[in-house]
């Protein structure tokens, strides 16, 4: 049979036994309940203490960057997905990712472009909107209506420009030429431009080049000029190019053109032609 003294032999290290001789002083009962709870406390291993709960993670930030939409005329309405911003010009920081923006023009068109956001970056839009209609001016334009029906602005001017192989003087060029196709070849500095295009019976064909590219040719894109009623004077970018229908070869960038409207003044639009593309435009010449 098992002894108290067996109990706490077998149970307790000679070490942990140094500590506790106060059992032999203890009645017999005693001593062999103490040993039986030593047993009980010593065998059922070390004793856990409970641990501090792991701390709650810090959710990383969002990834954004700035945007900043300048228009012309400034003071207009601005929205940025669906949530107004106030008047233009305004500065904002958006989520990295897709957005869109609308902006109110005086003319109450919407003007509206998806754009993206990268982390850490400033992204700056300038959106210009159509000026209203302003008085027309008393003094008169040169534009050889009747005479022309080709026309050929360069930056710099004073280029050579040659038709169908013939040389036809330096820019800035107007001149008549027969229905049909036709080769343009302008002898920038350092570099010549070459483009066939064709004469159609009352369309005006126009180009506005600029020379200063690597590559001009690979960066011009084309604009068509409508208007209601037709036969209207057009200014591309300040020069006058003829009457409406207008066919218009431009180089790449922002541009803008003025269409002359009859009893209403001058309607005026800025637009940006991207390499490769054709854009239409149709301007029905009302007045209030």
């Amino acid at each position: 049979m098992l002894t108290m003294m067996d109990a706490i032999k077998f149970s307790v290290s000679p070490r942990m036994r140094l500590r506790i001789t106060f059992l032999r002083w203890l009645p017999t009962r005693s001593k062999i309940v103490c040993a039986l709870l030593l047993v009980m406390v010593l065998g059922s291993g070390p004793i856990s203490t409970p641990q501090d709960p792991p701390g709650q993670n810090t959710p990383a930030p969002t990834p954004a960057g700035e945007i900043i939409i300048e228009t012309d005329p400034s003071g207009l309405n601005v929205s940025i997905d669906d949530e107004p911003q106030g008047a233009s010009p305004v500065k904002t920081i958006l989520a990295e990712g897709r957005h869109t923006y609308s902006i109110q023009c005086p003319d109450k068109n919407i003007s509206t472009r998806n754009f993206s956001i990268a982390e850490g970056r400033i992204s700056t839009y300038k959106v210009y909107c159509p000026s209203p209609l302003q008085p027309a001016p008393r003094v008169a334009v040169n534009w050889d209506e009747g005479r022309s029906n080709f026309a050929l602005d360069s930056t710099p001017t004073r280029v050579k420009v040659l038709i169908d192989g013939r040389p036809r003087g330096s820019s800035p060029l107007r001149a008549m030429l027969n229905y049909g196709p036709h080769k343009l070849l302008v002898q920038c500095p350092g570099v010549n431009v070459s483009r066939d295009f064709i004469i159609e019976a009352g369309i005006y064909r126009s180009y506005v080049l600029t020379c200063f590219d690597e590559n001009p040719e690979v960066h011009l894109g084309d604009v068509m000029i409508a208007t209601e009623p037709s036969r209207l004077k057009v200014l591309i970018d300040g020069k006058p190019h003829g009457a409406s229908p207008l066919q218009a070869t431009l180089s790449q960038g922002q541009h803008n053109f003025t269409i002359e409207c009859p009893d209403a003044g001058h309607y005026t639009k800025s637009f940006n032609i991207p390499a490769g593309q054709f854009r239409t435009y149709t301007i029905t010449c009302t007045q209030d």
